[in-house]
Protein backbone atom coordinates (compact mmCIF):
# COMPACT_ATOMS: atom_id res chain seq x y z
CA UNK A 1 0.00 0.00 0.00
CA UNK A 2 2.87 2.30 0.80
CA UNK A 3 4.37 1.73 -2.69
CA UNK A 4 1.08 2.68 -4.37
CA UNK A 5 0.86 5.86 -2.31
CA UNK A 6 4.45 6.86 -3.11
CA UNK A 7 3.96 6.14 -6.83
CA UNK A 8 0.75 8.17 -6.91
CA UNK A 9 2.37 11.07 -5.07
CA UNK A 10 5.35 11.01 -7.44
CA UNK A 11 3.15 11.00 -10.55
CA UNK A 12 1.04 13.83 -9.14
CA UNK A 13 4.13 15.90 -8.33
CA UNK A 14 5.53 15.39 -11.84
CA UNK A 15 2.25 16.35 -13.48
CA UNK A 16 1.92 19.45 -11.29
CA UNK A 17 5.45 20.61 -12.06
CA UNK A 18 4.88 20.09 -15.81
CA UNK A 19 1.63 22.05 -15.64
CA UNK A 20 3.31 24.93 -13.84
CA UNK A 21 6.29 24.97 -16.18
CA UNK A 22 4.29 24.78 -19.44
CA UNK A 23 1.07 26.47 -18.33
CA UNK A 24 1.59 29.81 -20.14
CA UNK A 25 2.26 28.01 -23.43
CA UNK A 26 -0.84 25.86 -23.12
CA UNK A 27 -2.99 28.92 -22.51
CA UNK A 28 -1.83 30.70 -25.67
CA UNK A 29 0.26 33.30 -23.84
CA UNK A 30 3.60 32.47 -25.39
CA UNK A 31 6.82 34.36 -24.87
CA UNK A 32 8.31 35.87 -28.00
CA UNK A 33 8.83 39.21 -29.71
CA UNK A 34 5.11 39.89 -29.54
CA UNK A 35 3.16 38.80 -26.50
CA UNK A 36 -0.13 37.26 -27.52
CA UNK A 37 -3.22 37.38 -25.39
CA UNK A 38 -5.53 34.38 -25.57
CA UNK A 39 -3.76 33.00 -28.63
CA UNK A 40 -4.66 35.88 -30.97
CA UNK A 41 -1.95 37.68 -32.92
CA UNK A 42 -1.93 41.46 -32.67
CA UNK A 43 -1.83 42.41 -36.37
CA UNK A 44 -1.14 46.11 -35.64
CA UNK A 45 2.49 45.31 -34.85
CA UNK A 46 3.66 45.02 -38.46
CA UNK A 47 2.62 46.86 -41.58
CA UNK A 48 0.92 44.81 -44.31
CA UNK A 49 2.74 44.48 -47.62
CA UNK A 50 1.73 46.53 -50.64
CA UNK A 51 1.15 45.25 -54.16
CA UNK A 52 4.63 46.35 -55.21
CA UNK A 53 6.32 44.67 -52.23
CA UNK A 54 4.48 41.41 -52.91
CA UNK A 55 5.48 41.55 -56.59
CA UNK A 56 9.13 42.16 -55.64
CA UNK A 57 9.04 39.26 -53.15
CA UNK A 58 7.74 36.89 -55.84
CA UNK A 59 10.27 38.09 -58.41
CA UNK A 60 13.08 37.60 -55.89
CA UNK A 61 11.77 34.11 -55.10
CA UNK A 62 11.63 33.23 -58.81
CA UNK A 63 15.15 34.56 -59.44
CA UNK A 64 16.51 32.48 -56.57
CA UNK A 65 14.52 29.25 -56.75
CA UNK A 66 12.71 28.94 -60.09
CA UNK A 67 14.98 30.27 -62.80
CA UNK A 68 13.23 30.70 -66.15
CA UNK A 69 9.76 31.12 -64.65
CA UNK A 70 7.74 34.30 -65.06
CA UNK A 71 4.51 35.62 -63.60
CA UNK A 72 1.54 34.91 -65.87
CA UNK A 73 -1.35 36.01 -63.68
CA UNK A 74 -1.85 37.66 -60.30
CA UNK A 75 -4.80 37.90 -57.97
CA UNK A 76 -5.31 39.54 -54.61
CA UNK A 77 -7.88 38.40 -52.09
CA UNK A 78 -8.99 40.22 -48.97
CA UNK A 79 -8.55 37.93 -45.95
CA UNK A 80 -9.51 38.64 -42.33
CA UNK A 81 -5.94 39.66 -41.41
CA UNK A 82 -5.08 41.53 -44.63
CA UNK A 83 -4.61 41.07 -48.34
CA UNK A 84 -3.27 37.76 -49.65
CA UNK A 85 -1.64 37.63 -53.09
CA UNK A 86 -1.74 34.65 -55.48
CA UNK A 87 0.63 34.48 -58.45
CA UNK A 88 0.50 31.92 -61.25
CA UNK A 89 3.96 31.37 -62.69
CA UNK A 90 5.01 29.30 -65.67
CA UNK A 91 8.02 28.40 -67.77
CA UNK A 92 5.92 27.29 -70.75
CA UNK A 93 5.40 23.67 -69.75
CA UNK A 94 5.12 23.70 -65.94
CA UNK A 95 2.67 25.83 -63.98
CA UNK A 96 2.90 26.74 -60.30
CA UNK A 97 1.08 29.01 -57.90
CA UNK A 98 2.91 31.12 -55.33
CA UNK A 99 1.22 32.78 -52.35
CA UNK A 100 2.28 35.89 -50.45
CA UNK A 101 0.62 36.43 -47.07
CA UNK A 102 -0.26 39.88 -45.62
CA UNK A 103 3.16 40.13 -43.92
CA UNK A 104 5.21 39.39 -47.04
CA UNK A 105 6.07 35.73 -46.52
CA UNK A 106 6.25 33.73 -49.75
CA UNK A 107 4.79 30.21 -49.77
CA UNK A 108 5.02 27.69 -52.57
CA UNK A 109 5.43 26.72 -55.26
CA UNK A 110 2.20 24.75 -55.41
CA UNK A 111 1.73 22.70 -58.60
CA UNK A 112 -1.28 23.50 -60.77
CA UNK A 113 -2.82 20.50 -62.47
CA UNK A 114 -4.76 21.03 -65.66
Amino acid sequence: MKKVFVATALITALMASAALAWGPYWQGKGYGKVKTYGGFYNSNVTQPVTDEQAQKAVESFLATNLKGFEVKESQKVQAPRGTVYFYKVSDGKTNYEIHVNPWGYVAGPFPLFQ
